[in-house]
């Protein structure tokens, strides 16, 4: 077995092996992997490779920023909700350890090559890191955040099994969103997504967060094109916009990945109208997975509002090692225009 460093120009051999390992996961994926180059173009994104001759045995992708005075950083992977670690051939045998073995020791050994200040695994939430092989690289358990995935139905009747299946909560919510007079509609067009980052932008700094730029979708749509692997629904009410929700769809799986709600027509519950609408229309394409992404222990409400939806859990954890506790000594926000969307450490 020889494992190898291999630039984006070879993200093909990552797909062909993602296709015949039924990896569900938008984050291992060519397009993915290019959207976050043009995100993040201070950073250098590689995968590794496991060869047993010609066959490919697994794969791990990973990103590595460097600074001049605060040093590297290296993430598998960096930006908002990714994961990372090594993904093998479902055929090998022991779950491919000896593979996953190689894989996590080459990324260890490419980031001590490169001085990594800080080094980050976010794991694959199918794939997790085994307890002894992250003790056994020196890897410390620093943060968690619980992943929520709907399973979307298929054959007849969708709309009944999807109502079946969530809350009555969120049944009710459906029920009056579709009362409220609202429109909804799916737009291709740039003036559209860009008056969703907007309102996103308005509505996650009045909560002291950071929002994404305009620049993070345009990346993301040259990647991604709207109305083929992209989705950008809209509704309107008396012909103004109140709610919008940009999706990504990678092979059977939906990521629920911006949606917005004007404050004015929150308690109208358009936005669970707009869910319900697009639930419906991606599982009578073929869809079978609506992933809402990572959910912190913290956000109770979030998490409530995402599990009513029929959505199963799958925890993931966040495996760092710090080898330069000075970074420490940096402020955060310094920290974040040296690493943009790298995770360092728990702040």
């Amino acid at each position: 077995m020889e494992v190898t460093v291999n630039g984006l120009s070879q993200s093909e051999l990552s797909d062909d092996f993602l296709r015949k390992n039924d990896n569900s996961l938008i984050h291992y994926s060519g397009s993915y992997m290019r959207f976050l180059s043009r995100a993040i173009p201070e950073a250098e994104f590689q995968y590794l490779t496991a060869f047993d001759g010609d066959r490919l045995l697994g794969i791990m992708p990973y990103a590595c920023i460097k600074h001049g005075e605060l040093g590297t950083v290296v993430n598998s992977l960096p930006f908002f909700g990714s994961h990372g670690g090594a993904f093998v051939d479902n055929d090998l045998p022991d779950g491919g350890s000896r593979v996953l073995n190689a894989l996590y020791e080459s990324f260890l050994a490419e980031s001590r090559g490169c001085g990594a200040a800080s080094v980050t695994v976010i794991e694959n939430s199918f794939y997790p890191l085994s307890d002894p092989t992250a003790s056994r690289l020196n890897l410390d358990f620093v943060d968690d955040r619980i992943g929520q995935v709907t399973p979307l139905p298929s054959g007849g009747e969708i709309e009944e099994k999807l109502f079946g299946a969530f809350h009555v909560k969120t049944r009710n919510a459906i029920r009056k969103g579709q009362k409220s007079g609202q429109r909804i509609e799916l737009c291709e067009n740039v003036e559209n997504l860009a008056w969703l980052q907007s309102v996103h932008e308005q509505s996650i700094c009045s909560m002291g967060g950071v929002p994404k730029p305009m620049e993070i979708f345009q990346s993301l749509i040259a990647e991604f094109p709207l109305g083929t692997s992209s989705r950008l629904y809209l509704g309107r009410i008396d012909g103004e916009f109140v709610s919008g929700m940009l999706l990504l769809l990678y092979r059977e799986t939906v990521e629920y990945f911006t949606p917005v709600v004007v404050e004015g027509h929150r308690d109208k519950q358009v936005l669970s109208d707009l869910i319900f609408r697009a639930m419906t229309d991606l599982a009578k394409e073929g869809f079978r997975s609506w992933n809402w992404g990572g959910t912190w222990r913290s956000q109770e409400g979030v998490y409530r509002f995402k599990s009513r939806w029929g959505a199963m859990e799958r925890p993931y954890r966040y495996f760092n090692r710090l080898t330069d506790p000075t970074l420490k000594s940096h402020s955060k926000e310094s920290l974040a225009r040296a690493f943009p969307y790298f995770y360092l450490f728990k702040y």
